[in-house]
């Protein structure tokens, strides 16, 4: 970065050409000197009034710079992320680079311009002084050659005539300034005759070289006036060339500055729409952190609650944990125990689990003994079916027998009553024949399996007047079947109940019995529940075969 010296800028406080050098003499009042003087004027106004407009630029580039930077709050600039800030700081650089940039073209230019403005001063002023001296000369040149062309023929004729009397008062008419000047007393008049007398001839050749010195001097003014006029040309022809460039300059200089100006503005612009938005953040900010202040104070409140509430549940943890340390142990002593026991219980339970495996094939066994029932019991159904079927065949026998009776009573007479009356127990043992005396008498002829092969094969031969013959039969020995079938189902009641080697009720018991001793509470109650379930449809598989038999 560079620093730019602050002496050739500072042209603020320095005065003007006028007051610099002063006013020019009423001597040199020339119009070219005059529109010099006043083009140097406007150029060193320009360029002041330029640089204090570049001053102010640079000092308001400041001021927004520190408003940007320095006066932003620290809650701001420690909420900005890295990112953020050297984004910002990169900007901030590249404006101050084309600020420092400007201000160098700037100084620069005001530098060259003060350069020359300096420069063109100090040939206006050695112009000033030399016209000055030239006018001062050409004011005193005539009086020079007149009193030296009077003294030089005042001479000549005193030499020619060689008069003492002409010469000395010549010599005293022309020496009186001198002697005056040398003693501003009188003499006497003998030592000023004395005087006279000594000195003249000196006093005309000093007087002779002092004229040709002066005629020397006076060529060499005259000639020095003439390089004086050309040179005055010649300076004012390139003060305006120079005065053309500077306006050129002056002109590209203030184009210059109105585009670094107008890019400033832009700049400043958008440095102040930034800091818009970044005073709205700014409160957006400050509102987030006074909430977020209240949330943290409520969030120590309610920590320091939270502490005091964690403490008291240490407290009580700790004698919870002295206590389940206690119960742990009792656990484990009875866990112990309990491990004995199971030892013994799984022994037991090995033991039942083979009693109970011998109780399944058993069970197995009377289930299909009871599928065997439920056959017979079906069996047993259709023949009550064909019983009742054929004890109505007999009713209607009965009945048509009475009719026959009653017609033979009724057709027979008297004889026939007393025959009736005679014959009476004889027709009601004829009747009854059927339910008692005549069955008995063929109890001993007629069986049940013969009688369902001839009705098997009567029933495949389609044989009806058989089938109705069998039927007959059936009716007749009706009382013998039901008899034997009833036996037969009794028989086999008995021998299911026989060879069951425990009580059915016990199973539950037993089950519950052996798990109390090895598993826990819940499971003993399922398997118990289980067992029981198994009880309950066991018997009724059993007893309600014989509940049906009986209602039977």
């Amino acid at each position: 970065m560079t620093v730019l010296p602050p002496s050739p800028l500072d042209l603020s406080d320095r005065p003007n050409l006028s007051q610099m050098f002063g006013p020019t003499s009423p001597s040199s009042s020339s119009p070219e000197v005059e529109k010099a003087d006043f083009v140097v004027t406007t150029i060193g106004n320009a360029v002041a009034d330029e640089v204090r407009s570049m001053r102010s630029l640079t000092r308001a580039s400041k001021r927004r710079s520190a408003l940007i930077f320095n006066n932003a709050p620290l809650e701001l600039v420690d909420s900005w992320s890295e990112r953020d800030l050297r984004t910002k700081l990169k900007n901030a650089l590249e404006a101050l680079k084309d600020k420092e940039r400007d201000l160098t073209l700037a100084a620069e230019i005001g530098q060259q311009l003060v350069a020359a403005n300096n420069s063109l001063m100090t040939e206006y002023q050695d112009l000033v002084n030399r016209t000055k001296s030239l006018q001062q000369l050409n004011v005193q040149a005539p009086q020079y050659g007149s009193r030296a062309s009077l003294r030089g023929g005042s001479l000549r004729s005193l030499a020619r005539r060689r008069s003492k009397a002409s010469l000395s008062i010549d010599l005293v008419a022309a020496s009186e300034p001198s002697l005056s000047s040398d003693s501003p007393t009188s003499t006497t008049a003998p030592s000023l005759s004395r005087r006279r007398s000594i000195g003249t001839l000196e006093y005309v050749n000093s007087l002779e070289r002092a004229n040709t010195d002066l005629r020397a001097q006076l060529d060499v003014l005259e000639a020095n006036l003439r390089d004086a006029e050309r040179i005055h040309r010649q300076t004012v022809s390139n003060l305006r060339r120079n005065n053309a460039s500077l306006q050129d300059q002056l002109r590209a200089t203030l184009q210059d500055l109105r585009d670094a100006e107008a890019g400033h503005a832009r700049v400043v612009s958008n440095f102040e729409r930034d800091l818009d938005q970044l005073r709205n953040e700014l409160q957006a900010t400050a509102q987030a952190a006074a909430e977020l202040e209240v949330d943290r104070r409520r969030l120590l409140r309610e920590h320091a609650e939270v502490r005091r509430d964690t403490k008291e549940l240490e407290q009580t943890d700790q004698e919870i944990m002295q206590d389940l340390g206690r119960r742990v142990r009792d656990l484990e002593t009875e866990n112990a125990k309990l491990l004995v026991a199971k030892k013994e219980s799984d022994r037991r339970c090995a033991m039942q689990r083979i009693e109970l495996e011998e109780l399944t094939v058993h069970a197995k066994e009377l289930e299909a003994k009871v599928a065997e029932t439920e056959g017979l019991k079906d069996e047993y159904a259709r023949q009550s079916r064909v019983v009742d079927e054929l004890r109505e065949q007999l009713e209607d026998i009965r009945a048509s027998d009475m009719e026959h009776f009653e017609e033979e009573m009724a057709f027979g007479g008297v004889t026939g009553i007393d025959e009736e009356d005679e014959n009476e127990p004889y027709q009601g043992s004829t009747v009854r024949g059927v339910d008692s005396g005549h069955l008995t008498s063929r109890k001993q002829d007629w069986e049940w399996t013969k009688w369902i092969e001839r009705t098997r094969t009567r029933c495949w031969e389609l044989d009806m007047a058989g089938l109705r013959d069998e039927i007959a039969d059936l009716r007749a020995h009706r009382e013998e079947a039901y008899s034997r079938l009833r036996s037969t189902l009794e028989s086999c009641t008995r021998q299911v109940v026989d060879h069951t080697q425990r009580p059915i009720t016990s199973l539950a018991s037993m089950a519950s019995s052996v798990f109390e001793t090895v598993v826990p509470g819940p499971v003993v109650g399922f398997a118990t529940s289980m067992a029981r379930g198994v009880q309950n449809g066991f018997e009724r598989t059993v007893f309600g075969s014989r509940k049906g038999r009986k209602s039977h």
